[in-house]
């Protein structure tokens, strides 16, 4: 496999003997129009009629996935809908405090890359 970096050629040679090879790093450049997801989901008490419990929800830029930062400075919002009867008690310590419109929780993000 070969790669080209400006001003620097990388040739790699992998064989069954040493079929991995780490530490190469390549050029990269964040492509207009990347993406911005849910990472993931998170709850934490018992999800149980008329049990408290919270929910951590981690979104942003999805290139993180690969160590990448292709959001950073760039804001935007998550918006979060909850299905069924739910009563919202407020923010849990360090969490972004949303705009709340009935199930649907809208959190304005200044920056995508953290």
């Amino acid at each position: 496999m070969q790669c080209v970096n400006p001003g620097i050629d990388s040739t790699i040679t992998l064989t069954t003997a040493n079929p991995l090879i780490d530490s190469v790093n390549f050029s990269f450049t964040c492509k207009p129009g990347f993406d911005i997801g849910v990472r993931s989901v998170i709850n934490s008490g018992n999800v149980f009629p008329g049990q408290q419990h919270s929910i951590r929800i981690v979104a942003g830029d999805l290139s993180q996935w690969y160590h990448l930062n292709c959001a950073a400075g760039i804001s935007g919002q998550v918006q979060v809908s909850v299905n069924g009867t739910v009563t919202y008690y407020g923010i849990i310590t360090g969490a972004l405090t949303p705009i709340v419109a009935g199930n649907v929780f809208t959190y304005n993000i200044t920056d995508l890359e953290p």
